[in-house]
């Protein structure tokens, strides 16, 4: 029978694990020598102890350390470069880290690889050894819609099952625009009922920063050696529709947090098996001020949801309720655009690297320019129904592109007819908004405060 065994770090008790099971999570790198293992939760020894899972380094050094001689490309290697054994139980290399992290990243190895390099007393999976692994697993031009190639195994594990959650559900994934929102300050806006601030115009830069947010979806994680910091799944737009932190966007956008908060067992899975204390967040941030939103509504019938920040008397956009617009309407299109992530020169990208591994909080994910929103002119080209639906669209052509989802599209006033939500996959320069005035109904029955022209 399989050996029972709880386990404890820095005073956090978890299992009872089998044997069979701690290997798996050994060799993934989730448990290790620091941990401390008992079987009756009273009498606790390191996990050291435990042959089964560690034998004594004297044995390990007998049967696993490599030959003295390298081997057959005679490469003489710095004492820095690796060996490693591959999926056929054959000893390869010398090679550089930088190798290692290659073949990892690829899929040749896996977190299980049993490496070993001079100065260490034996073998050990890759997982464990000290290599950084926090390297993009792909090049920043083949980042997804809103996907955020952030690094580290744990991005991959639970981003790569959320994402399963999320399309899974059958989302159109292929047309929808998933954007960054951000702000500066606050500014001459427009007085209205009870204090509160509206947007008045597309040239009013300061009030524009403080309405519209840079929504980051991710997780808050702590490990199993009680390390924690963020990590970024991916980035909308949004908008404030009330002084008092009510914000419409996309539900594209926060359907990913919103599958993982409501996945249960997806969470209990990653605590029991993983050792991860996995806490699904929405941040919003106006220029540098921070926001842990809650997700508030997600609609049944449209590509909308309302979240809520803890935001007091701050400007806001009124809402359009007029059912048509002329063509030919002057517009503009509000977002954060996912190039503006992409490392701009080949130097820049070397320092991105270079920095993976060292950022805890959310905000150190992203540079300064990403907090900047982008605002592209254009015009009214029609609004129709969509087929087999009461959905009506907005067709424009002020440019938007992977970022802006969930941002506004406003007239000239600052007036916001849409939510844009869709870029034509085929037609270039053919965007869609979602029609503000059908999602009236939907969004009063959560805020009070919105302001309709």
């Amino acid at each position: 029978m399989d050996k029972q065994y709880y386990i404890r770090v820095r005073g956090k008790v978890m299992g009872p694990f089998g044997t069979t099971q701690l290997r798996s999570l050994r060799d993934r790198g989730q448990f290790g020598r620091f941990h401390e293992v008992s079987e009756d939760r009273q009498n606790w020894l390191s996990a050291t102890t435990v042959t089964d899972l560690f034998p004594a380094a004297t044995e390990v050094a007998s049967k696993t350390l490599p030959p003295a001689s390298l081997p057959a490309n005679g490469r003489t290697a710095p004492a820095s470069d690796w060996l490693y054994v591959d999926a056929n139980g054959k000893q390869q290399g010398p090679v550089p880290a930088s190798q290692i992290v290659s073949l990892w990243q690829s899929g040749a190895i896996t977190d299980g690889t049993l490496v070993w390099k001079e100065g260490l007393s034996e073998w050990g999976p890759v997982s464990s050894a000290s290599i950084d692994l926090k390297a993009e697993r792909f090049s920043p031009h083949s980042i997804g819609a809103s996907s955020i190639n952030k690094p580290g195994k744990l991005l991959w594990m639970v981003g790569g099952i959320s994402l399963l959650l999320l399309f899974g559900i059958g989302g159109t994934a292929a047309f929808l625009i998933y954007g960054k929102s951000v702000s500066k300050g606050i500014s001459d806006v427009v007085q209205v009922a009870g204090g509160n601030q509206t947007i008045t115009s597309t040239t009013d830069e300061k009030g524009l920063t403080g309405a519209v947010g840079f929504v980051v979806c991710g997780a808050h994680v702590v490990l199993a050696d009680g390390s924690q910091g963020d990590e970024a799944f991916g980035t909308g737009s949004c908008f404030a529709v009330s002084g008092d932190g009510h914000l419409l966007t996309n539900k594209h956008v926060v359907e990913q947090s919103w599958n993982m908060r409501n996945a249960k067992l997806f969470l209990k899975r990653m605590r029991d098996e993983y050792l991860m204390e996995v806490q699904p967040t929405v941040w919003v941030f106006f220029g540098k001020d921070k926001y842990v939103a809650e997700i508030l509504y997600v609609s049944e019938d449209h590509d909308v949801a309302m979240l809520k920040i803890d935001r007091k008397h701050t400007p806001f956009f009124r809402l359009t309720s007029a059912d048509r617009l002329p063509r030919g309407k002057k517009v503009a299109a509000c977002g954060f655009p996912a190039a503006s992530a992409i490392p701009v020169s080949a130097e820049e990208l070397v320092r991105d690297v270079s920095r993976k591994g060292k950022k805890a909080k959310i905000e150190s994910h992203f540079k300064p320019r990403d907090f900047e929103f982008v605002l592209t002119d254009g015009s009214v080209s029609r609004v129709f129904k969509e087929d087999g639906s009461d959905r009506q669209w907005v067709q424009h052509n002020a440019s938007i592109n992977p970022g802006n989802s969930g941002g506004p599209l406003i007239d000239e006033n600052g007036i916001v007819v849409g939510i844009n939500t869709l870029k034509h996959p085929t037609a270039q320069g053919t965007f869609m908004s979602l029609a503000i005035p059908q999602l009236r109904s939907e969004i009063e029955k959560q805020s009070r405060g919105l302001h309709w022209e």
